[in-house]
């Protein structure tokens, strides 16, 4: 069961030896996920008789995790104003002059270029960092929810 969650067993050979039997009862695991190779792992018994087990070592070669890279997010502020700019270019480009092939693929292109272009003449997206008590990263999250979050955590550093 532990090797199907990924753990695998370090230490193999009997920590408890007596004249009649040998016995593993000193279990060493190791999440695989959790280092760049095996190489970088190993693990040992000491033959010296500390006590009625032998005592094990596991020597792990120092090496740093790769934080994370920063989140960025899309957003898009605009107001009322920008909205309505942007509905009233759409409606002066989207006449039949401009629609004049035959081919309708031709006039979705067409179609799909004017929107785009006003969406980023009216609707300008910025590109900023993540931060979640400012921003949703699913759809599900409400205002009421990021609220929450900070206060939840505000409460965590007791500065509540």
């Amino acid at each position: 069961m532990l090797i199907s969650s990924g753990l695998i067993p370090r230490i193999t050979l009997p920590t408890r030896v007596t004249q009649h039997s040998k016995t593993l009862i000193d279990n060493c695991f190791v999440k695989l996920q959790n280092l760049p190779s095996l190489s970088q792992l190993t693990a040992g018994i000491l033959l010296q008789q500390v006590s009625d087990h032998l005592p094990y070592c596991l020597c792990l070669k120092w090496f740093q995790l790769n934080k994370p890279k920063q989140t960025f997010v899309k957003i898009c502020n605009y107001t009322s104003l920008a909205e309505d700019r942007f509905k009233q270019e759409i409606a002066e480009a989207c006449t039949l002059d401009k629609f004049n092939s035959d081919n309708p693929n031709v006039n979705y292109k067409v179609l799909q270029r004017l929107i785009k272009s006003s969406i980023e003449k009216h609707l300008p997206q910025k590109l900023v960092k993540y931060s979640k008590h400012k921003h949703k990263n699913s759809k599900w999250i409400t205002q009421g929810i990021i609220k929450s979050i900070k206060f939840r955590d505000n409460m965590y550093r007791g500065t509540i």
